[in-house]
C-alpha cells in the first residue's frame, strides 16, 4: 500500500485519465473501489484537511483540480469543490490566507470549466433531440424485484418518488400518506433541508412503500454502526453498487439512475391527480423532483415509455 503523499505525486506525475487516477487511488485505499471516481476524489481530498500539514493538503488540492475535469460534468465538479471549500473553511477559516489560497488552485483552470459548461450544454441539447426510450417491461423488473437489499430498494424508491439518489439514501425522509408521497429535505436548492414536498406515489401502495422505506433505512443504520460512516459516505459508498444493480436489473437497458427521475417526472405527469392539474408540465416536473428553477425541468422532458406488453399489469405490492 502506497503512501499519501507518494500517491498524491504519482497522480501529478502520470497520466491524467480516470483509469490512470482508479488505479493509483486503489493501491492506496482498496476501499475506494466500492465509491464513484468522484466521489473517491472528494473522499481522498477532505479526508486529510482536519489534520494534515498545509504543505500535504496543498498538494491534494492541485492534484484534485488536475483530474476533477477528467470525470465530472461542470456541475459536479461545481458541487465537489464547494464541499472541499467548506471543509477547509471549518478548519482554517473564511478570511484565512489558505482558504483562498485554496480556492485559487482549485478553480485554476476556470476558463477550462467555461468551455466544457458549454460543451456539456451543446451536448446536453443535442440529446434533448432524441428522447431515451425505455420498455414498460424492463420498468416491471425494478418494481418486481424482491431481493430486498439497500441497492435494489433504493432503485425502487427512486423510481416511486423521482427523488435523488442521496435523498433516498440519506438526506431526504419520505412517507406515503394515501396516493401521495411527502418528501421532507431537497438536496441542491437553498435552504433545502427544511422544504417539504407533496407529489404523487407511483407503483407501489402506501403501505408497502413505508415499508420499503423504513427497511432500507434500517439497514443504512445498521451499517452507519458498524462502520462508524456519515450518511452522505454511506451514499457515496454505495453509488457504484446502485448502478451496478440497475445495470443487472434491466440488462443494460438503463444504465444511469438519473433516469428513473425523468421516467417516474412522466409517469407522474400522465397520471396527476386534479390537485397538480393547475401545473404546466415544466412547472409539474420542477416541483415534484425539487429544482429551484423551471429551466432545469427541460433535460427531463427526455425519455419515452415503450408500451412493450399487451397485457394491463396493475402494480400495487
Amino acid at each position: 500500500m502506497t503512501t499519501y503523499r507518494d500517491t498524491i505525486r504519482l497522480l501529478r506525475k502520470g497520466d491524467k485519465t480516470a483509469d490512470a487516477f482508479t488505479s493509483a487511488i486503489n493501491a492506496y485505499d482498496p476501499a475506494a473501489t466500492r465509491r464513484t471516481p468522484t466521489a473517491t476524489l472528494e473522499h481522498f481530498i477532505t479526508a486529510k484537511i482536519p489534520t494534515a500539514h498545509e504543505n500535504t493538503i496543498t498538494e491534494a488540492l492541485r492534484m484534485g483540480q488536475m483530474f476533477i475535469h477528467v470525470f465530472s460534468e461542470p456541475n459536479t465538479a461545481n458541487n465537489v469543490i464547494n464541499r472541499i471549500r467548506n471543509e477547509i473553511i471549518k478548519r482554517f477559516g473564511r478570511d484565512s490566507v489558505f482558504h483562498k489560497k485554496a480556492m485559487t488552485l482549485m478553480f485554476v483552470h476556470r476558463a477550462d470549466m467555461v468551455k466544457k459548461s458549454k460543451d456539456y450544454a451543446a451536448k446536453i441539447e443535442a440529446k434533448n433531440a432524441e428522447p431515451d426510450k425505455v420498455n414498460a417491461s424492463t420498468i416491471l423488473k425494478i418494481v418486481e424485484d424482491v431481493r430486498g437489499d439497500i441497492p435494489t430498494i433504493a432503485l425502487q424508491i427512486q423510481l416511486a418518488t423521482g427523488g435523488r439518489i442521496g435523498e433516498v439514501l440519506a438526506t431526504s425522509y419520505f412517507k406515503a400518506v394515501d396516493t401521495m408521497v411527502i418528501q421532507t429535505g431537497v438536496s441542491k436548492v437553498r435552504g433545502g433541508a427544511a422544504l417539504k414536498i407533496v407529489k404523487p406515489l407511483l407503483c407501489y401502495s402506501a403501505g408497502v412503500f413505508n415499508k420499503l422505506f423504513n427497511i432500507m433505512r434500517a439497514l443504512i443504520d445498521i451499517d452507519k454502526r458498524r462502520t462508524d460512516e456519515t450518511p452522505a459516505d454511506i451514499s457515496n459508498r454505495l453509488n457504484a453498487s446502485i448502478l451496478n444493480r440497475l445495470k443487472e436489473i434491466t440488462g443494460g437497458e438503463i444504465t444511469k439512475s438519473h433516469t428513473l427521475r425523468k421516467l417516474y417526472a412522466l409517469a407522474a405527469w400522465k397520471t396527476r391527480p386534479d390537485a397538480f392539474k393547475k401545473y404546466s408540465q415544466q412547472a409539474f416536473y420542477a416541483h415534484v423532483l425539487g429544482h429551484a428553477n423551471l429551466n432545469t425541468a427541460k433535460s427531463y422532458s427526455t425519455v419515452e415509455i415503450i408500451d412493450d406488453s399487451k397485457k394491463d399489469d396493475h402494480i400495487d405490492r
